[in-house]
């Protein structure tokens, strides 16, 4: 099947309102967010009520990237499913949970339901706007005692009443 530049292969319920479009599109179209066309793009299009599956062997991955062979995503059969910034790996599905590569930032909080925060190059950094605070909770989710720095000052204190515990400086 061949067709020129700005032709559609449509398939399913109609000419006019097809489930499933594939075309290369040479014009912007930027009147509209939900049509925003690249110029030069190609594009696979699902508007039909059920969902879109790309599928392989059993045996074979997945691999979405450009045509110079860097990777964007790739999905292994049985295995991992693999992110990529500017070809270089950083995140991958493993068989314990997930593996990320260089720094990850977030701007909500971090729940780490079981197990334990390790770093195992350099240290642990905890920085916070009002003085770095680690709360250590109990079973029942309290923090019962607080470890901050207080100006300079290592300080253990009570979380139930706020009373400072123990206090090291450097003077």
């Amino acid at each position: 099947i061949f067709l020129p530049d700005n032709k559609q292969v449509k398939l399913g319920n109609t000419a006019a309102s097809p489930d499933f479009r594939i075309y290369h599109n040479t014009v912007a179209n930027t009147t509209s967010p939900a049509n925003h066309l690249y110029a030069n793009s190609n594009y696979i299009d699902s508007h039909g009520a059920g969902n879109l599956f790309i599928r392989t062997a059993a045996t074979v991955g997945t691999y979405i990237g450009n045509t110079d062979g860097e990777h964007a995503a790739s999905f292994h059969a049985n295995g991992s499913a693999v992110l990529y910034h500017d070809a270089s790996e950083k995140f991958r599905t493993v068989t314990g949970g997930i593996s990320v590569t260089g720094t990850t930032t977030s701007s909500g909080s971090i729940t780490v339901t079981s197990g334990n925060i390790t770093a195992s190059d350099g240290g642990v950094l905890i920085n916070g706007a009002g003085g770095a605070v680690l709360y250590l909770n109990d079973s029942d989710d309290n923090p019962d005692y607080q470890v901050q720095n207080i100006g300079g000052a290592f300080a253990i204190k009570d979380g139930t009443n706020n009373a400072e515990r123990l206090r090291i400086s450097s003077t």
